[in-house]
């Protein structure tokens, strides 16, 4: 979701996408549903890698959450998707993933998304290999929205 800043690689910026702040719907159902950012403030979240990276672009959009916020953590996208799944806490995901999962729903839908790029990655072989080349050209086609 970042341009890539090495030289030896090539990206390509897809599109732009949202990420908002879901949860399963058993677990609003359970703690309630938040109806400011306030008070979904009080809640559990499910947080991605380097929490403490992210609060800075979480709480500009009117959220006061601290660590203290994240009762679990993991590095792994499919895994906090779970989490969140399965009713462990809210977590941001992009509209296109939490799209596939019918048991998830904005947690406060009046909040604004966060945007996130879509890039596609390769390296500078794809100016020598044409294989490569036809390959990233048919992905940047279908992933391109």
């Amino acid at each position: 979701h970042a341009r890539p800043e090495q030289p030896e690689l090539i990206g390509k910026l897809l599109r732009e996408t949202q990420a908002h702040f879901y949860a399963s719907t058993e677990f609003l159902n359970r703690h309630g549903r938040p109806k400011s950012a306030a008070e979904l403030s009080r809640y559990d979240f499910i947080g991605f890698d380097q929490n403490e990276r992210f609060l800075p672009i979480i709480n500009a959009l009117g959220l006061s959450l601290t660590l203290r916020n994240f009762k679990l953590s993991s590095g792994s996208g499919t895994v906090m998707e779970e989490l969140i799944r399965h009713g462990l806490g809210i977590g941001m995901l992009t509209e296109d993933s939490a799209s596939l999962y019918p048991e998830l729903e904005r947690a406060l839908p009046s909040l604004p998304g966060v945007p996130v790029p879509i890039w596609l990655v390769t390296h500078r072989e794809l100016h020598t290999s044409r294989r490569i080349r036809l390959v990233f050209d048919l992905l940047a086609q279908e992933l391109g929205g």
